[in-house]
């Protein structure tokens, strides 16, 4: 039985290790996956400011080309509000990408780009304005370089960010899935550790149902044994209540069951309780271990006149039981003699 009380504490000691390790696993999953909600808003913002940085690169090459081909200024009035949104957004990302090595190397030369496509543009407004428009439209060709490079590293910089996008989602995944596994182990662990707690449990109620029916038995057959004795017997609790009395008991004191069990021995009518000396007596067996034998005292009985008695003294451990029962057994010594003598 104690070995299968330690497999069961032991079992609770592993739920309770799993379950901190789940805790943690789930707190350190929720972590990451608030880590890579707040990704996926700063690669959005990092994505919007690209693309805005792209659109504004191509409207001021569209416009500068309708300028050339078509001589009218009108095409001019957004240029200078589409490059200062392009420098605007370039300073947006710098900053968004600021952790990121990688991403500043592509951003350094993507900003040298800008400036060279926008320089490139200025060229041709003012070599239409000094020069003529034929030699303007003459190097437009030439304005697909620039523009292809913005181009290109702007995608190259969408393609790390959704890369490291990718990467953090996998990985909260990841924990997720360790996470629920962890929890299905704990809960199956739960179950199982339930189930043989329970197996224990109705093990012990069983066997305590069994100690509890073999000691009524034996409390029974001890109960038989003591109301078939011929001299008188009385049982006793540490506080000297009356548990039982025999036949013989009733008999000899004049007395019946409803009169004697649970008083308190002083009590009692009839018997050497009355009589001086004998409580001290009592107490002295409840607080000593020894026991006592041969206390003699005399009782005068209306009906017998002067009895004499012998009275042993002994102590029975109950099982399972906080106290000791005292046992008095009582030998009527002059009756002996008078039926020695065939009075």
């Amino acid at each position: 039985m104690q070995l299968k009380h330690a497999w069961i504490n032991a079992g609770w000691l592993i739920i309770a290790l799993l379950t901190a390790g789940a805790v943690g696993l789930v707190v350190h999953s929720s972590r990451a996956q608030r880590a890579a909600d707040e990704l996926v808003a700063h690669t959005l913002q990092v994505e919007r400011g690209l693309h805005h940085l792209q659109a504004s690169m191509s409207a001021v090459n569209s416009a500068v080309r309708g300028y050339l081909i078509s001589r009218n200024e009108a095409w001019l009035s957004s240029v200078d509000a589409l490059a200062g949104t392009a420098h605007t957004e370039l300073a947006a990302v710098r900053r968004l990408t600021s952790d990121n090595p990688s991403q500043q190397a592509r951003l350094t030369e993507l900003v040298t780009a800008v400036e060279e496509n926008l320089g490139w543009c200025e060229t041709m407004v003012r070599t239409a304005h000094e020069k003529t428009f034929a030699e303007a439209q003459s190097q437009v060709p030439d304005s697909r370089t620039p523009l292809t490079t913005v181009r290109r590293l702007i995608t190259e910089m969408l393609g790390s960010e959704e890369a490291i996008l990718e990467s953090r989602r996998l990985e909260a995944a990841r924990l997720a899935e360790l996470s629920l596994r962890v929890e299905l182990v704990l809960i199956l662990a739960v179950v199982a550790q339930l189930a043989a707690s329970a197996w224990l449990v109705r093990g012990r109620v069983a066997a305590l149902a069994r100690e509890q029916e073999l000691l009524h038995r034996t409390k029974d057959y001890a109960n038989s044994i003591v109301a078939t004795m011929r001299e008188p017997v009385v049982v006793l609790d540490s506080k000297l209540h009356v548990r039982m009395a025999n036949r013989a008991f009733y008999e000899t004191f004049h007395t019946t069951l409803a009169l004697t069990e649970g008083r308190l021995v002083s009590d009692l009518q009839g018997g050497p309780w009355s009589v001086s000396g004998f409580m001290n007596f009592l107490q002295q067996s409840v607080e000593q271990p020894a026991e006592f034998n041969d206390f003699r005292m005399q009782v005068d009985q209306p009906s017998k006149g002067r009895q004499e008695f012998v009275i042993n003294v002994r102590k029975v451990r109950q099982p399972g039981a906080s106290e000791d029962l005292i046992v008095l057994a009582m030998q009527n010594v002059r009756r002996e003699k008078a039926v020695g003598a065939g009075i």
